[in-house]
């Protein structure tokens, strides 16, 4: 039984090195670059517009709603909502009894006082009936016709008709339902869309009828289109300190539609061949922005570094290397050798892509774009194209790490 246990304990002591000896064996195969991988995008010359930014929903500046004029049965339905139609097309029609009897009894009183105005001529023409009588039965006759008409147009609110030419919005009848008086259609001019923006009042000398307009759909930025200054509104609202901006929208756009809410961006000012960077190359912190410039690793300390407090608190990389012996020491990193070296900036106008910048950089200097956020100075980085560590590791597999 003890020859048993002990067999037992030592299988299993050796599973558990075996295991040990896997795991470390994996440790060794993990390559780690001390490099962080950037994105960069060179500085340019660029254009870069003043915009005043403001949000709203688009309408259309051609806009109607049907209403019954009476109840009825709906019996015909002609147009669909998305149908164009243009001035006084039929769109529906209504059943109302009521209505037909109105008329039906309109009708049979013209027929009865045109008889009563016939006879009353006669018996007028045979002197045996005086002027006044022959009077009344004209009138009689003149107040059915009146009456007929009326009664006509009011069965005509039967029969629905476009009041504006433009695209059914909306359709609210449906068959063998009752139709009173709410909105039965709505009709809209897709092609003079419009958006009316709330500006505050520091903006009011700088935004002019026919400026350029951009609008952008407020979930998606590829749905866009152009659009114009229409009307400038001279009057402050007291209560909001706001004034109001209408834009008409460029005619032939099609991605846009009534209803959405957009982001108007009104093109106030713009300048041209100015150094730009993409937006998301500036990072902020406590209010100013800057950003991380790529640069050549050399190894020599920049000019404004302090090399002392430099060699007092070397990198982890640096650490490792020093407590290790020349064959335990990591491989070199693969060329080209590149840092960040932070930079304050002065910005100008802001576009939607990019930045204007005044100082701190120049032409043709490359900063970062994806990455800078966790980034410090004098970090090393890596760009996309750059090859990795693991594949210096892999050239020479007996150098260990």
């Amino acid at each position: 039984m003890t020859a048993l246990l002990l067999m037992l304990l030592l299988a299993c002591a050796g599973g558990a090195s075996d295991d040990a000896a896997k795991e470390e064996s994996e440790k060794e195969e993990v390559v780690v670059d001390p490099r962080t991988l950037v994105e960069a995008s060179s500085v340019v010359l660029g254009a870069v517009a003043d915009r005043v930014i403001a949000s709203a929903a688009l309408t259309s500046e051609v806009s109607a709603t049907v209403i019954p004029e009476a109840s009825g049965v709906v019996t015909r339905l002609y147009v669909e909502e998305g149908d164009a139609v243009v001035r006084g097309q039929l769109l529906a029609e209504l059943a109302s009894p009521s209505l037909d009897g109105v008329w039906q009894r309109a009708s049979a009183e013209v027929d009865r006082t045109a008889q009563d105005l016939a006879v009353a001529e006669r018996l007028h023409a045979a002197n045996a009936l005086s002027l006044s009588e022959l009077d009344v039965a004209r009138r009689a006759a003149e107040a059915a016709k009146l009456s007929l008409a009326e009664a006509g147009r009011t069965r005509g609110f039967t029969r629905l008709k476009a009041p504006v030419a433009g695209t059914i919005a909306t359709r609210n009848l449906r068959f063998g339902e009752v139709a009173g008086p709410s909105p039965a259609f709505v009709i809209m001019d897709l092609s003079r869309l419009q958006v009316v923006v709330d500006l505050p009042e520091r903006e009011l000398s700088r935004i002019k009828p026919d400026q350029e307009v951009t609008l952008t759909s407020a979930w998606s930025a590829e749905e866009a289109a152009k659009g114009r200054v229409l009307r400038v509104s001279p009057v402050v609202d007291p209560a909001s300190g706001t004034f109001k901006v209408t834009v008409a929208v460029a005619p032939e756009q099609t991605v846009l539609r009534p209803g959405q809410y957009t982001n108007v961006a009104i093109e106030v000012d713009r300048r041209a061949s100015v150094l730009t960077v993409p937006i998301r190359a500036v990072v902020w912190e406590e209010g100013a922005p800057y950003l991380y410039k790529v640069v050549e690793d050399t190894g020599e300390a920049e000019p404004g570094d302090e090399p002392e407090a430099a060699a007092k608190e070397p990198s982890w990389w640096e650490k490792l290397a020093a407590m290790q012996t020349e064959e335990e020491k990591p491989p070199e990193l693969p060329g080209p050798k590149r840092k960040v070296a932070r930079s304050a900036v002065e910005l100008g106008y802001r576009d939607t892509e990019a930045f204007e910048v005044r100082s701190g950089v120049n032409e043709g200097d490359l900063v970062v774009t994806v990455g800078n956020l966790a980034l410090r100075d004098g970090a090393k980085v890596r760009l996309p194209g750059d090859p990795a560590l693991k594949e210096a590791v892999d050239q020479k597999p007996a150098t260990p790490l």
